[in-house]
């Protein structure tokens, strides 16, 4: 019996709703699909590009619902007789880069260019938004509490970090720079778009500060991907702060941290983000497979599924295919934790296969998803069982809305998850009367004290008010959290459920090429 009801749906991501795979993403994106042939596992990705006014980017997933069937070219999508654009319009894309660059005739010949498809096209002016009108020169001004609160203020660009003449020189380097690169492909000798793809993808590369062996790991339709998500700004920040007194190297309370492991732990993000395996290498490096140590393959490949639920025209969900909206995630809520002050704390995130984190987006604020909290799978001290650890609700400051709106959702779909891994689920002590207005039986609901196992982070740190005391700490071997109280719901599927002990230990922040 389903205790939330008929009007609630639990979907796994590509199957009951036929979402697109990572790949299939990355084929639109690039403009790389059939011209002829019809792609019914390309359904769902037509909306990702349709509607760039609201910048949602890959990360939100209400991007991703349309009524097409197929894909039969780069730029179009076919339903029936109706025609639509699956790239915004080449002519705007165009006038819009022209105006960044102030350059208007030669990016209004782009639209003619052979060598640039749609997807590149629209590319190029996200590379000119985010780097000249949205640009910060982390690496003058550094990481810190004086940077934006929220997506919007990125996107508005108005924030003083981004006006500041410092960010105002850097913004101009790569206006030039970008200007320059729009003139050679104008110029350029070479027939297909391949040529363009790669220089697009080591322009952005270039932005972001990438250090050499990531930026070697750069693909045009991961660039495209990160260009889409928004990511120039985040990846900038991170890259930038070995030049700028290596804030990420010292933790909250002031503890220094080995900045080589931090150093490396960047390069291994930033490199499996640009060869467009970023999702992947979360799960599948040696310290993510420790972790998830213990699991069978159908919990692992039930866990690492971007998964969601639906319910009164709200949406929660753990991002979407590819991860990729894991970079603003703490953007949501505040400043801290965000890629540009405390960012050694985003590293866990990012890094560790256990790390997730749930998402809401609210029709009542269309311009990313509203809400988040952390979300990761850990294990019992005693006995190895996984716990489903769910952290406070958080919503975005721009916003002004009301977390506590969401919060049964949010439950909703923690419990389900719970359910269909055979893992506990723990939650704030206080919310033991919310998880019971569900519905669920009061013998699986009950306030508890839990020690946990923390299996080494492949983000050198971790961080979280709620396991630990010290906010973020260094967390390169494997330790024990004291007793924690929570409120614990115990589906009926984890009676008996026997657990594997973890094998081995691994080195933090292994390759992401590999």
């Amino acid at each position: 019996t389903d205790p939330f009801g008929s009007s609630h749906q639990f979907s796994r991501c590509q199957r009951e709703r036929g979402r697109p795979s990572e790949s299939a993403v990355m084929a639109v994106v690039a403009g790389g699909v059939d011209h002829g042939a019809c792609r019914p596992e390309l359904e769902g990705v037509v909306g990702l590009l349709l509607d760039t006014s609201s910048n949602v980017g890959l990360g939100h997933p209400q991007a991703l619902s349309t009524g097409s069937s197929c894909v039969r070219a780069p730029n179009r999508a076919r339903c029936g007789t109706d025609e639509v654009m699956v790239a915004n319009d080449r002519e705007e894309d165009a006038t819009q880069l022209g105006a960044l660059l102030r350059d208007p005739a030669t990016a209004k010949a782009l639209v003619e260019c052979i060598r640039v498809t749609s997807a590149q096209l629209r590319g190029l002016r996200q590379l000119a938004e985010q780097s000249v009108r949205m640009g910060i020169d982390y690496a003058t001004l550094g990481l810190g509490w004086d940077h934006p609160e929220s997506r919007v203020e990125y996107r508005q660009a108005e924030h003083p970090s981004i006006t500041c003449s410092a960010s105002r020189a850097r913004a101009e380097r790569s206006r030039q720079a970008l200007a320059d690169l729009v003139r050679h492909i104008m110029q350029g000798d070479w027939s297909g778009e391949q040529r363009t793809g790669a220089l697009i993808a080591d322009a952005f590369a270039v932005e972001i500060s990438a250090a050499p062996a990531a930026r070697s790991c750069a693909t045009a339709a991961a660039a495209l991907a990160a260009l889409e998500a928004e990511l120039l700004l985040p990846l900038r920040a991170l890259n930038e702060d070995r030049w700028a007194g290596r804030s990420m190297a010292v933790t909250y309370s002031g503890e220094l941290l080995p900045a080589e492991q931090v150093d490396e732990c960047v390069r291994q993000i930033t490199a499996a983000t640009l060869s467009g395996n970023f999702s992947t290498w979360r799960y599948e490096n040696p310290v993510g497979a420790r972790q998830l140590e213990g699991l069978t393959k159908e919990q692992r490949a039930l866990w690492q599924e971007a998964a969601q639920t639906e319910a009164e025209g709200i949406v929660v969900h753990e991002d979407a295919q590819g991860e990729l909206g894991f970079f603003w995630a703490t953007k949501i809520g505040g400043p801290s934790h965000g890629f540009d002050f405390e960012g050694q704390c985003l590293l866990p995130l990012l890094a560790n296969a256990r790390h997730k984190v749930i998402m809401v987006s609210d029709p009542a604020w269309p311009h990313n998803p509203a809400g988040r909290a952390h979300f990761r799978l850990l294990w019992t001290a005693e006995g190895q069982r996984p716990v489903l650890w769910l952290e406070t609700l958080n919503a975005d400051f721009a916003s002004k809305l009301n977390p506590s709106t969401w919060q049964s959702l949010v439950l909703r779909h923690a419990v389900r998850r719970a359910e269909a891994l055979g893992a506990m689920l723990a939650v704030d002590e206080r919310l033991e009367a919310s998880l019971l207005l569900l519905g669920l039986d009061e013998r699986q609901v009950r306030v508890r004290s839990l020690r946990l196992t923390l299996r080494p982070s492949n983000g050198v740190v971790e961080a979280s008010d709620h396991l630990s005391k010290k906010h973020d700490w260094l967390q390169t071997e494997e330790e024990e959290t004291e007793f924690l109280r929570r409120t614990v719901f115990e589906p009926e599927k984890t009676a008996g459920l026997t657990v594997s002990a973890p094998k081995s230990v691994a080195t933090p922040c292994r390759s992401a090429a590999g």
